[in-house]
């Protein structure tokens, strides 16, 4: 049990620290002057590419290891938010910050969609998974004690 507790947590507080660490390196692309953005730009893409493998290796193992009957439901909301997740930096090096390939009205036109989407259309999403998980009987609460 306490070997459950120590992984959830790592693996959780992995991804806490590998989002941190790619939202900071991508504010230090977007304020530092070019070529040097570029370089924090390719640090905030590894970065992702961590959270990336954390949602679909160990974290997608861990979800469906506790929660069998919502497998689906799990690989299908990590699909849309890693989607979602991916246009950013595409954005971001299309952006005026980058290559200049859109202009600042296609940057903040591309934020401005990806935050509506990311944020209310996976709300929306994530609510209407969460009302037919328990519709189908399926506990959407931890049912082990994270702590004996």
């Amino acid at each position: 049990m306490e070997e459950r507790t120590t992984t959830s947590l790592l693996i959780t507080g992995s991804l806490l620290g590998a989002n941190a660490y790619m939202l900071a390196t991508g504010f230090l692309a977007t304020v530092t002057p070019k070529p040097i953005s570029y370089i924090w730009y390719i640090v905030s893409c590894g970065a992702y590419l961590a959270v990336f493998y954390l949602l679909v290796k160990p974290y997608r193992i861990e979800a469906e290891r506790k929660h069998p009957r919502s497998k689906q439901a799990f690989r299908k909301l990590v699909t849309v938010h890693l989607v979602l997740w991916t246009l950013y930096p595409i954005v971001w090096i299309l952006s005026p910050e980058g290559f200049n390939a859109l202009g600042q009205g296609g940057e903040i036109m591309g934020y401005t969609l990806l935050d509506i989407a990311s944020k209310v259309g996976f709300g929306f999403l994530s609510l209407n998974t969460l009302r037919n998980l328990e519709e189908a009987g399926e506990s959407v609460i931890q049912s082990e004690p994270l702590y004996e």
